[in-house]
């Protein structure tokens, strides 16, 4: 929750420019703070799978949107946390009301991004 916290306020400070480094988006290292903390949201292991899947979608949503170094390792992290939560749901029709809840695109959106990676193999996982 803390990393969680953290992260939003980085991100808040990168939007806005108000940490003096230059205009609203440029600064980098409130970028990377926040991209640090949404990473280590979704790596909190006592926080269980479904807490950190929705860190992990968070942290893949953020630096999707802006195009930052994590974004694969983001989305192999979503991909991961979600095959890990969806074989801990105990029936299939658990399972279905669950995908409900997440993005249905994620495995295209993943997969979109290791191919602008140039990571064919990824894609294809």
């Amino acid at each position: 929750m803390v990393h969680g916290s953290l992260a939003t306020v980085y991100l808040s400070l990168h939007r806005s420019g108000l940490d003096g480094t230059g205009g609203p988006g440029e600064d980098t290292e409130s970028l990377n703070v926040a991209m640090h903390h949404l990473k280590a949201a979704a790596n909190f292991v006592p926080g269980g799978l479904l807490f950190r899947l929705r860190a992990s979608l968070r942290w893949a949503r953020h630096a999707d949107q802006h195009r930052h170094g994590t974004e694969l390792e983001a989305y192999g992290t979503s991909m991961q946390l979600m095959d890990a939560y969806m074989s801990a749901t105990a029936s299939v029709s658990s399972r279905h009301s669950a995908m409900k809840d997440f993005p249905s695109t994620l495995a295209v959106d993943a997969a979109s991004c290791a191919l602008r990676s140039g990571d064919v193999r990824r894609a294809a996982e």
